[in-house]
């Protein structure tokens, strides 16, 4: 019953990327974003180091990191893609405001979730701003099997907290009408018709979450 559930979250969650997003953002504790529809950017404000979001959010602590930021910043190849991919300081590669939303949706006592939810958004990231197609589609495997395991840990019952994860994540990266009309263009030609999932079968699917390897 869960797999048909997770199922559903990747559908629904991909879906998403084939409308527009009118919803009001969620406001995230860390940095409130202010619209700026003329400019076409959000002014996303304070920065932190990667202490001071130790401090804020001790659960990170059990989070590991491997330059995940360092790969983000390569895909800044100019600064129209740079203002689209927002102002990161944290090690994860993960917008500020979108990972100080998860951090306020998943339970402090859930390390696996919450591991599986920032790798979630770091592919997300991955699959709208790299360089190529073919390293796009790549990553649109590698988000499938993250959300896949993070519901796989979610104990909040009919993976409620998943799904909240992937519709605030699918909403945070379209929440200025120039990032919606980015994404919107990748829609309609490099993931128009593709298949949907990991392309693996469950019982690898299981194994990878188990282990952690996504």
């Amino acid at each position: 019953m869960k797999k048909i559930i997770i199922l559903i979250l990747i559908i629904s969650t991909l879906a998403l990327m084939t409308i527009s997003i009118n919803k009001k953002v969620p406001k995230a504790k860390l940095a409130t974003i202010e619209n700026s529809e003329s400019e076409g950017i959000a002014k996303e404000p304070e920065l932190l180091s990667s202490i001071e979001w130790l401090k804020r959010y001790p659960q990170l602590k059990n989070v590991p990191t491997n330059s995940q930021t360092a790969v983000i910043d390569k895909l800044r190849v100019s600064e129209s893609i740079s203002e689209l991919i927002g102002p990161i300081d944290n090690p994860y590669g993960v917008r500020n405001d979108i990972l100080a939303a998860i951090l306020e949706i998943v339970p402090e006592s859930n390390p696996k979730m919450l591991k599986a939810a920032i790798k979630t958004a770091y592919y997300e990231n991955l699959l709208f701003y790299s360089t190529t197609d073919s390293q796009r589609l790549n990553h649109l495997k590698q988000w499938s099997l993250a959300s896949t395991c993070m519901s796989y840990y979610d104990n909040s019952g009919d993976i409620q907290d998943s799904l909240k994860i992937g519709s605030t994540i699918s909403d945070l990266m379209r929440n200025q009408f120039i990032r919606k009309k980015y994404i919107s263009n990748l829609e309609q030609t490099t993931f128009a018709w593709k298949p949907l999932g990991t392309g693996l079968g469950g019982s690898v699917e299981d194994e990878r979450c188990q282990n952690e390897e996504y």
